[in-house]
């Protein structure tokens, strides 16, 4: 089951709130891919000193394996930014991708190909607005190499994955995502201090540095009042203007599949609330 912490925006007497996992990029349901925030299918994973996790981390286990690796043909046109530029991209086929410091890129849901990668430099960020789908990168022949304090930012409810189909992915110290990486025929290095909001898989070896701390998405909540929904749910009543207080707190059946059919009915949702923090007490 999940333990979740969440905080009333008002002062009603008890908030409902209703959930659903954001899904994995690989859900694989009870003991599945989707279950580890970090694995290798072909060697280990290592966590250096004071390393924080919540969520299962693994590798090389009978049964668990990567996703199909990709498919993807660049384009022919490459995209390069400047130091302290922005850019709006579309979802389509290109060839290269090189940013210098200080760089936005604007991404939208949607599917991008790309040849290679440059480096992604200092201070630089991924905007990606998922409000009306996935956003999901592939990077056919070049290792993926983002700079310190490089971030990825999502802004909706659905899921960012970056794809590299035959390098490496390093993310440099101090850098704060919120996405899958996937490594099918190499590594993954996250440096110190790295802040990841998603998974880690990867054919060779993961390697999260010093302080660093990695976790499952959110849960996304809603307030849509009576009903009955499929669902993975979760129902919590909160003590008023007390944050993380749960005193009733109701779940679907979390056995099953990603979600599972499972049917809850749900009593009126009088306020929103928002979550402060939450982690997983066991593998779905």
């Amino acid at each position: 089951m999940q333990e979740v912490r969440l905080e009333p925006q008002d002062a009603a007497d008890g908030v409902v709130l209703i959930g659903r996992r954001q899904a994995s990029p690989a859900s694989g349901g009870a003991g599945g891919l989707g279950s580890y925030i970090a694995y290798s299918s072909g060697m280990s994973v290592v966590l250096r000193d004071r390393v924080s996790t919540t969520g299962l981390v693994g590798s090389q286990v009978s049964g668990v394996s990567l996703p199909a690796t990709p498919a993807g043909v660049a384009g022919g046109t490459s995209v390069g930014l400047n130091y302290d530029e922005t850019r709006t991209l579309a979802p389509g086929n290109y060839l290269d991708l090189s940013m210098y410091d200080r760089t936005t890129l604007n991404l939208s849901s949607g599917t991008y190909v790309f040849r290679q990668f440059g480096t992604i430099g200092y201070d630089s960020r991924f905007n990606c607005d998922t409000s009306a789908g996935n956003i999901t990168i592939i990077v056919l022949q070049s290792a993926l190499t983002f700079r310190d304090r490089w971030r990825l930012n999502n802004s909706g409810g659905g899921q960012v994955s970056v794809n590299a189909v035959n390098g490496a992915i390093s993310l440099g110290y101090d850098t704060v995502v919120n996405g899958a990486f996937i490594a099918y025929a190499s590594t993954i290095t996250a440096s110190d201090r790295a802040r990841v909001t998603g998974h880690l898989f990867a054919s060779g070896s993961i390697v999260v540095g010093y302080d660093a701390v990695i976790s499952t998405p959110s849960w996304t909540f809603t307030s849509s009042g009576t009903g009955t929904t499929t669902h993975r749910l979760y129902a919590a009543l909160l003590a008023a203007g007390v944050p993380g207080t749960v005193t009733t707190l109701t779940t679907g059946d979390i056995s099953g599949t990603d979600p599972p059919a499972v049917a809850v009915s749900l009593p009126a949702v009088p306020a929103p609330a928002r979550i402060v923090r939450w982690y997983e007490k066991a593998p779905l």
